[in-house]
């Protein structure tokens, strides 16, 4: 990072997420790391992408397994995220509904 750059809340959030769930599955020794990312989640993903012009994300869709050994799976990527809300309402699963307080700070709504 250039020292005249600032690095964004959601990035740092994102990377100590991440590193946080990797230390967690190894610990209990998983080698499956399953997300909640969804239709949306992608979508924005690669809207902001092309809008950049960081062609060089767009492969990100194939789930990064350089970094280490834990396969990482999202089954919900082809399901719009007011599907996977609405099911979850009508069927009493919980879920978390609070917005993020810096998610004004990050270029995702």
């Amino acid at each position: 990072m250039r020292e005249n750059e600032k690095t964004s809340s959601c990035s740092i959030c994102g990377t100590l997420r991440r590193r946080a769930i990797d230390h967690a599955a190894k610990d209990i020794g998983a080698d499956v790391i399953t997300t909640g990312h969804n239709l949306d989640d992608t979508l924005q993903t690669f809207v902001i992408n092309m809008l950049s012009g960081d062609t060089n994300k767009i492969g990100w869709m194939d789930p990064d397994t350089l970094s280490n050994s834990l396969r990482k799976i999202k089954p919900f990527c082809e399901i719009y995220e007011s599907e996977i809300v609405f099911y979850a309402f009508t069927n009493d699963i919980p879920f978390q509904s609070e917005p993020c307080p810096h998610m004004n700070e990050g270029i995702r709504k």
